[in-house]
């Protein structure tokens, strides 16, 4: 199936079967304000995949998406942000944004696509997700650079609940921390990331008193340069098995915690930002 812009695209989405591939020819979809809901899954062996349409740009997705099906994959696709209004406003969340792709449910993935602009919580938002693949991407420019109070909660993908792999991704330049591990993660990789300039840590694992403790997350063989704390920091109680591993890390801030964090040959000393501190990329 193939759609251009000016469709509506919860009405494509979610017209998709199990074994289908939806193509976005080049152009906008969505709007600000507005959220697109997909919630028709695939099958374990016939996956409904949404991606751009090949040998064009990447389709423009406005809105929040908000996936919550099985089965899913999601590839070369821009995600473009603000939301716009699409919650009720409240103090902490006076403009009613809310995070650019929200992810719940088996079996999901995310590849080859960009997540930009965002200025509630997150570019990604994994809750309850499953064996979720966050693959690939370039995710960067989350959060709202312009309300100190967001300093600490806006972040590149916030992976809340769940299971699954996060890989082989650009994250830099995000507001607090390019990956958030909380409160309850258990057996998320973070593995070969280039993670680069955010204004908090550039992965931190924490928990949330009365929630489920984070357990066997690991963070290995990524490089982590220039972010403002931390390469890898921590926050509360953990649970067991949280492994920090072979991590190539530059010229990062010092502030953070790192109790309940087993570390395994990685080089966790800071080095001087002239001597091996490696090309950030874009």
């Amino acid at each position: 199936m193939v759609a251009s812009p000016g469709v509506k695209l919860s009405g494509f989405v979610n017209r998709l079967r199990p074994g289908d591939v939806g193509c976005l020819h080049q152009g906008t979809y969505g709007a600000r304000g507005r959220y697109t809901t997909m919630s028709t899954s695939g099958a374990p062996s016939r996956r409904i995949t949404l991606r751009g349409y090949p040998g064009d740009p990447k389709p423009r997705i406005l809105g929040e998406f908000f996936l919550t099906a099985d089965n899913v994959t999601l590839s070369r696709l821009l995600f473009d942000g603000p939301t716009g209004r699409v919650e009720r406003r409240t103090h902490d969340n006076p403009g009613g944004e809310a995070e650019q792709l929200y992810l719940s449910g088996r079996n999901l993935e995310v590849t080859r696509s960009e997540v930009r602009n965002n200025r509630w919580h997150a570019g990604i938002y994994a809750l309850n997700a499953t064996d979720a693949r966050i693959v690939g991407n370039y995710i960067h420019h989350n959060g709202d650079f312009a309300d100190p109070a967001r300093a600490n909660l806006d972040h590149g993908i916030y992976f809340a609940s769940g299971s699954g792999l996060i890989a082989d991704n650009l994250i830099t330049r995000n507001y607090a921390f390019g990956v958030h591990l909380y409160p309850s993660p258990r057996n998320v990789v973070v593995r070969n990331n280039r993670i680069f300039r955010q204004g908090r840590a550039g992965v931190i694992i924490g928990s949330e008193p009365g929630e489920p403790l984070p357990a066997g997350n690991r963070v290995v063989s990524n490089v982590i340069a220039s972010n403002g704390h931390r390469a890898i920091t921590s926050y509360g109680e953990l649970g067991p098995g949280n492994i920090v591993e072979s991590n190539r890390v530059c010229a990062n801030g010092t502030a953070g915690a790192t109790r309940g964090l087993t570390v395994r040959r990685a080089r966790a000393a800071q080095l001087p930002r002239a001597r091996g501190c490696p090309n950030p990329g874009r």
